[in-house]
């Protein structure tokens, strides 16, 4: 279950990143009003993270309402070896990206925002954005991905890794897989792996032979099917 506690960013050595720098006009009766809008990232490199919007008609000022906006929607990201548990998709409207686990010294691999959202949550991340056209969206997704509590408790039920609760059922030869979010969006190669799994509605829930080419399956697709039991 989610953790809705909130985080004091007072008690934390937060570093700030500027994500991007927005000039905003507004047209009124008599003329036009600028302004500008700022996204920023906060973190401790510690698994607490946050983004904030700030506007206002000077940068600096619109930079302070930002960090002052992330400070207070930080959220906890479990980790492990300085790296996140498991992969992980976040989505936000037709945005995607997906968060990979990396060993220790990689580093951070990523791109656009999504390079500076992960340099705060951890050290070691590899990252990929997929339908992206707005710099400021990759943080949403992301913030989407880590809002999910990634422990190694949840991951079984959410992105198909196998824990405790599903071993007796792999023990037997057997899985039960479900198809939870629609592939619509995604390419036509994972569609097909969708499909070959056996499944046509969404939400359906099948038990199929535990075998590794059907592990291999659903490692392919994780943001999509998930072992169930």
């Amino acid at each position: 279950m989610l953790n809705t506690k909130r985080i004091d960013g007072g008690q934390l050595q937060l570093k700030d990143t500027v994500v991007s720098i927005n000039r905003v006009t507004k047209v009124v009766k008599g003329g036009k009003n600028l302004s500008f809008s700022a996204l920023v990232v906060v973190g401790d490199e510690g698994g607490h993270v946050g983004y904030g919007n700030g506007k206002a008609k000077e940068v600096p000022q619109a930079i302070r309402k930002a960090i002052e906006a992330a400070k207070k929607n930080l959220i906890k990201v479990p980790l492990t070896n300085n790296t996140i548990p498991h992969q992980v998709m976040g989505l936000f409207g037709s945005g995607r990206v997906l968060l990979k686990p990396a060993v220790e010294g990689t580093g951070i691999i990523a791109g656009g925002g999504g390079s500076e959202h992960s340099d705060k949550v951890a050290r070691d991340v590899e990252s990929a954005q997929r339908h992206q056209s707005d710099v400021r969206r990759p943080s949403k997704p992301q913030g989407s991905a880590g809002s999910r509590p990634p422990s190694r408790e949840n991951a079984g039920r959410d992105y198909g890794v196998t824990t405790m609760a599903t071993k007796d059922n792999a023990a037997a030869g057997k899985l039960k897989i479900q198809y939870y979010r629609s592939a619509i969006g995604f390419n036509q190669q994972q569609k097909l792996v969708v499909k070959g799994l056996g499944f046509r509605k969404l939400n359906a829930i099948r038990e199929t032979e535990n075998t590794p080419a059907i592990r291999g399956m659903i490692a392919k697709v994780p943001h999509l099917v998930r072992i169930v039991g």
